[in-house]
């Protein structure tokens, strides 16, 4: 008996075989809720490097805790409690979010714009120097009015925190080059202190010479800003006039001493209210009225320092507002014509590997004996 012959013999069991697991795909798929998509999208000149900072900043945990505590005060409390096990690439999965013009691949060498009239260097640079010009952000909800709010809770998330944490990082590289230019400040008044002393002394002891027991016209060894010789008495103004130099100099040191270790102090401040902000609280309008309340009673000084942060901040936002604030929500495809397709085809070829691996088997059991009962 031929393999043919064989499928025509169970029609009924090897159709049941094909058709079953298409069929119950593809009323799973339909009777499936369907998901909606929303899309945010940001106009930004970045390249590779600024673009994974971006999103460092993004699906980091800290902005993971902000939209949790979103959604538990949207009323979302099953979604912010599914968001506290998520884990990175969940959040990532969960949010993506592509560039456009998409960055070079390296690795796999996709999309090289080179040129053979350049050096392979030169052609490095260019490509290290590409920019996206649209980040698009795609948002999943399993209902309009979910997608709807997830998004919203989102685009104010990013138009909130996300300057929050720039100027945090701002903030903190200030403090660094604030700190390095303090002990260079330190070093310096040290030098002039040892310089005052020096000063000090020399006029005390050239004032305890006595000019009748001395010719006027003695001269005095100075070999300094290439003098060769003074006489007493113009080495004596000569020494006032270096320690009046030194006493200005280390006086305007202090004094720019001082005005760092204050704008030291309001940075501290500043930073102490972001890392303290509960994620209620880390809102750009409630850091613009601290912000408001420091620059009252600040000296001239720290007020221009505070009211250049604040144009900074500022800035953050309008460039973390989206392309379009206004988004649509339309519902995602399931893909049921082509997971009912996809699953046919597997079970049809798995139907007809059984069958042919029933039929050998049969073959070998009745060789030579006749056939079996079926």
């Amino acid at each position: 008996m031929g393999f043919p012959r064989f499928l025509i013999q169970y029609p009924f069991r090897i159709l049941l075989g094909i058709l079953i697991p298409p069929f119950v795909v593809g009323v799973l798929f339909l009777l499936s809720p369907r998901a909606y998509q929303s899309t945010l999208q940001y106009t930004w000149d970045m390249n590779s490097v600024d673009y994974e900072v971006f999103r460092a900043r993004f699906y980091g945990k800290a902005n993971l805790n902000m939209i949790q505590s979103g959604l538990q005060k949207s009323g979302q409390e099953e979604a912010a409690q599914k968001l506290k096990t998520w884990t990175q690439k969940q959040f990532i999965q969960a949010f993506p979010m592509q560039v456009t013009p998409s960055y070079i691949d390296y690795q796999n060498k996709q999309n090289l714009r080179l040129s053979f009239e350049r050096s392979w260097a030169e052609n490095i640079e260019k490509l290290e120097n590409l920019s996206a010009k649209i980040i698009t952000l795609n948002i999943t909800g399993a209902s309009p009015e979910k997608c709807q709010q997830l998004t919203q809770m989102i685009q104010a998330n990013i138009q909130n925190a996300l300057p929050l944490f720039i100027a945090r990082d701002s903030l903190n590289e200030q403090l660094t080059a604030l700190n390095n230019g303090l002990v260079t400040s330190e070093l310096e008044m040290h030098q002039l202190e040892k310089n005052l002393l020096l000063f000090q002394s020399l006029k005390k002891e050239l004032a305890n010479l006595s000019p009748e027991k001395m010719d006027q016209e003695v001269a005095l060894h100075f070999n300094e800003k290439g003098a060769a010789f003074l006489t007493l008495p113009m080495r004596r103004e000569s020494v006032a006039q270096s320690l009046a130099d030194v006493e200005a100099n280390l006086q305007q040191k202090q004094e720019f001493w001082q005005v760092e270790l204050a704008r030291k102090a309001q940075i501290q401040r500043l930073l102490d209210f972001i890392d303290q902000s509960t994620p209620e609280s880390f809102t750009v309008d409630n850091y613009f009225r601290f912000l408001e309340s420091q620059m009252e009673n600040a000296p001239l000084e720290l007020k221009s320092f505070l009211l250049a942060h604040h144009y900074y901040v500022e800035n953050q936002v309008q460039k973390h507002t989206p392309l379009v604030e206004d988004f649509f929500v339309e519902p995602m495809a399931k893909g049921t014509v082509f997971m009912t397709a996809l699953t046919f085809m597997v079970s049809f070829s798995l139907t007809l590997a059984v069958c042919g691996l029933v039929f050998f088997i049969r073959q070998f059991l009745t060789r030579g004996d006749g056939p079996i009962p079926s």
